[in-house]
């Protein structure tokens, strides 16, 4: 298992977000997790940082039932941004959900899969869902 440079975390639940970043610090999964608390909080991570620098998380572990913007709304703003802000459309997005997407839900994030999606996981995530995870993903970047 590689280390990764950043993670994303999108995450509305405070308690579950400090717990995952909690679990993946400890396995030093990445050398930087981020929490943004809501799909609109995490466009606007990616779409600027200081200095013109716009971060670039190896990972986004984004939820999909928050108020507001949901994880399927993220997917569509997040398509939506500029090349020099996403860098690539290569960046790799795991779905986390307090269930399996089933029916309609899991027919949606199919389409997700060229933009990045490549994963579902069932929260809360343990040391053997992140360590599967991130094995998939250096799968994914062979």
């Amino acid at each position: 298992m590689s280390k990764l440079k950043r993670i994303l975390l999108v995450e509305d639940s405070v308690v579950t977000a400090q717990a995952t970043k909690k679990l993946l610090s400890s396995m030093e999964a990445a050398e930087i997790v981020d929490i943004c608390t809501g799909g609109e909080e995490a466009i606007a991570y990616l779409k600027g940082g200081d200095n013109g620098e716009f971060p670039h998380p190896d990972l986004i572990l984004l939820d999909i039932n928050m108020p507001g913007m949901d994880g399927f709304e993220f997917m569509e703003e997040y398509i939506k941004l500029d090349k020099k802000v996403t860098k690539s459309f290569e960046l790799h997005i795991c779905l986390l959900s307090g269930h399996i997407l089933e029916g309609e839900n899991y027919e949606k994030s199919k389409g997700y899969k060229p933009f990045g999606l490549f994963e579902q996981v069932v929260k809360p995530m343990d040391e053997e869902d992140v360590e599967e995870l991130l094995e998939r993903l250096e799968e994914e970047l062979e």
